[in-house]
């Protein structure tokens, strides 16, 4: 866990579109400016508090008025199942970057609740142990409204190990079936599951996996579109070039150039 200034030097070019493997929370006292998640994009309102999630691409385009802080971690600093869950399914809501605006008590509650770890590479076992906790005790907080209005039960453990089974062959497995037999659930329960926590059915899951992730190549890799195809899994790029059209309604190069556009603004 790294708790920085807002307008710390990072070892890459925030000022250009990038992705990481941590999680990302960043607090404005000061707002200004914008912040594209995922090719949402966010006004930073004073008194903020913002999400980016591993592998999400984000740019930020601070007002240099503007000023807080940011907390850095990774998933292996959170031990608890059911809050990887939340956060995990949480991640496939449109706005998900979003965590509070305008609120000054939350965001004074939550910095000094943080003023509480360490902001050191210098760690003991107790120092450590106790910044993990203090991770889980501020993501608790922060989104313990939110998941009360969410009944937690069995069908959320399906979603997740579903998410999981996605996340780690999209780009091999295109097929409901292969999922299902991965994790040894049945059609019916599987297809209650993500609806319920998701708003989609399996399959759409997938092909939104797959969407978000050639949204991301196409405007993150600089390689031709036939290479991103084959690397999605897709057999031509005449069929990933179907496949785009049908999602989005839109040729692959008008989307990549629509989205450059989103980040060149």
């Amino acid at each position: 866990m790294t708790l920085e200034k807002i307008a710390y030097s990072n070892v890459y070019d925030f000022t250009k579109k990038h992705r990481h493997r941590y999680f990302e929370l960043l607090f404005f006292e000061k707002g200004g400016g914008n912040q594209l998640i995922d090719f949402e994009e966010y006004v930073v309102q004073d008194h903020s508090c913002y999400i980016v999630l591993p592998n999400q691409i984000h740019l930020l385009k601070r007002n240099p008025k503007s000023h807080g802080f940011l907390m850095q971690f990774y998933s292996e600093s959170l031990s608890s199942k059911e809050l990887l869950r939340f956060l995990q399914t949480r991640g496939w809501n449109k706005l998900s970057g979003l965590v509070f605006e305008n609120d000054k008590d939350k965001f004074y509650r939550y910095k000094q609740l943080l003023a509480f770890s360490s902001n050191t590479d210098e760690h003991n076992n107790f120092e450590l142990e106790r910044d993990r906790h203090i991770i889980q005790a501020c993501l608790f907080s922060l989104f313990s409204k939110e998941s009360k209005e969410k009944v937690l039960d069995g069908s959320q453990s399906v979603v997740h190990a579903y998410l999981n089974s996605v996340e780690e062959n999209f780009t091999a497995q295109h097929t409901v079936k292969f999922h299902m037999r991965a994790i040894g659930i049945h059609e019916k329960k599987l297809m209650e599951a993500t609806k319920k926590h998701l708003g989609m059915t399996p399959l759409k899951v997938i092909h939104a996996r797959i969407l978000l992730e050639a949204k991301r190549l196409l405007v993150f890799d600089d390689r031709p579109q036939k290479e991103i195809a084959y690397d999605l899994g897709f057999d031509s790029p005449s069929s990933f070039s179907v496949f785009i059209k049908a999602k989005t309604g839109i040729t692959v190069s008008k989307l990549q150039s629509e989205l450059v556009g989103i980040h060149n603004k």
